[in-house]
């Protein structure tokens, strides 16, 4: 997608803000994503100075700001002929091998980090101290019983790796040694080691996730995947089921869940054996 870049600004406020655009260009291109943030915030600080703006500060600011973020998101200023254009990023840019692809992960994790910083507010602070904190008088233990010390499970997975030299043996050991099982996170019921909620559970362990947590409409099945090996079966990932995504066009019509797909569903029926109607609705 290219988009050209067309604030509804005015006069010196439009002026003004190509001319950030165009030093917007340029840290881009070093590829600095602290560059371009500080920028930002200099330009922001600096128009809140001025009143040169024709009275354009608010919109003036958040044209700033949106252009930051954008570029935070991979989108490309590009200057042409006819001005400055915005190019929206195509999700294959640039990937031909897995280091290239760890890279664009990394990128993708450094866009998403804002947001899931913002997920932490006063409320989730807490949540997440009482978990790791809980009342004395609460009978709760902490979370963190449930978090697998490294050294340990390293010691566990040596251990069964020298008890035999006979391979298959070793195997069966190595097997004993992390025994991973589900566990439904059902609502109301609590783990039996530490007393907490299993949904509580879940929750904390989604918010150690590089995407942020946002509520996913219908119903879900959240899953916990905890090691019988570790004395209190800690916590070695997390899963959940969730309804189908809304709005799959070409899911909805060939289930015949759209009206185009419907209609195409009847005619099939309708029409003579071995023969169906050549007319189709547009998906």
């Amino acid at each position: 997608m290219i988009v050209s870049l067309e604030p509804r600004l005015e006069g010196i406020a439009e002026r003004r803000f190509l001319r950030f655009a165009r030093q917007m260009l340029d840290h881009q291109a070093a590829g600095d994503p602290a560059r371009i943030s500080a920028l930002v915030e200099t330009e922001t600080a600096d128009a809140a100075d001025q009143r040169d703006i024709n009275g354009q500060i608010a919109e003036y600011t958040a044209c700033v700001r949106v252009l930051g973020d954008l570029a935070h998101l991979r989108w490309k200023l590009v200057e042409t002929g006819h001005g400055l254009e915005l190019q929206s990023p195509r999700p294959d840019d640039g990937v031909s091998d897995p280091a290239q692809a760890r890279a664009r992960k990394d990128a993708i994790r450094r866009e998403l980090r804002p947001r899931v910083m913002q997920q932490f507010n006063s409320s989730v602070r807490k949540f997440i101290h009482a978990m790791e904190r809980p009342p004395a008088s609460s009978n709760r233990s902490s979370i963190q019983t449930l978090i697998a010390d490294g050294a340990e499970l390293q010691q566990r997975l040596l251990t069964a790796h020298g008890l035999s030299a006979d391979a298959p043996r070793r195997y069966a050991a190595l097997r004993d040694a992390v025994r991973p099982y589900l566990q439904l996170a059902d609502a109301g019921v609590r783990d039996d080691r530490t007393g907490l909620p299993l949904r509580d559970i879940w929750r904390y362990f989604r918010y150690t996730w590089s995407i942020p947590q946002t509520p996913i409409p219908g119903r879900s099945l959240p899953y916990l995947v905890r090691d019988a090996a570790h004395a209190s079966h800690a916590v070695i990932g997390i899963a959940a089921l969730s309804n189908c995504p809304v709005q799959l066009v070409p899911r909805d019509h060939t289930i015949g869940w759209s009206f185009s797909g419907l209609m195409d569903a009847l005619r099939a029926l309708l029409a003579p054996h071995g023969h169906q109607s050549a007319a189709r609705e547009p998906i």
